[in-house]
C-alpha cells in the first residue's frame, strides 16, 4: 500500500463533525472529549485523506466499555498499536504514551480513532501539535512540504 499526500480538502472539517456526532451518540459520557487531530485538522495543510479523531477517556480501562461500541459503528481494534512513539526530548512516564487504536472498516470513511487518557502526555501532545500548526501557518506549510517530499516514493508494506 502506498501513502498519498493530498492538498487540504475543505470537507475534512465537516466529515470530522459527522464522525464526532456518531461517536458522541455511541460513547455518551465515556468520551470526555472528542477532538479532530492530525494534519486534516489544520486548515491548508496537506495530509493523507484519513481523518484522525482523538477520544479522551478517564482511564484506558474504560476502553472495555467503549471498544465494543466503536466496533458496533464499524471500527476495528488494532491491538498492535497500543503505544504512541515518544517524541525526541520527551520523558517516558509510565502510561503517558499508551493508547487504544481503531481504524475504519470498509463501510466507514477512512478514519483513525485514537483513544487516550485525558491529561496523558500523548493526549495533550496531539492537541498541542494541532494547535501549534493552526496558529503558525508558515510552520504548517513547511511541515506539509516535508511530508510531501519524504513520502514521494515511500511505500508501506
Amino acid at each position: 500500500m502506498s501513502v498519498t499526500i493530498v492538498p487540504y480538502l475543505a470537507e475534512w472539517s465537516a466529515e470530522f463533525y459527522a464522525i464526532a456526532r456518531a461517536l458522541r451518540i455511541a460513547l455518551g459520557n465515556s468520551a470526555l472529549r472528542i477532538d479532530h487531530i492530525g494534519s486534516t485538522a489544520v486548515p491548508g495543510l496537506a495530509a493523507k485523506n484519513r481523518i484522525d479523531v482523538q477520544v479522551s477517556v478517564a482511564d484506558l480501562s474504560s476502553v472495555d466499555a467503549v471498544g465494543p461500541r466503536l466496533e458496533a459503528l464499524g471500527y476495528e481494534a488494532r491491538p498492535n498499536s497500543a503505544r504512541d512513539h515518544v517524541p525526541a526530548n520527551m520523558i517516558e512516564n509510565g502510561g503517558d504514551w499508551e493508547k487504544r487504536f481503531f481504524t475504519s472498516g470498509a463501510r466507514n470513511r477512512p478514519t483513525n480513532i485514537h483513544v487516550r487518557r485525558l491529561g496523558a502526555a500523548n493526549q495533550r501532545y496531539a492537541l498541542l501539535f494541532r494547535d501549534y500548526r493552526r496558529a503558525h501557518p508558515t510552520s504548517a506549510a513547511a511541515y506539509g512540504e516535508l511530508k510531501r517530499g519524504s513520502l514521494r516514493s515511500c511505500r508501506i508494506f
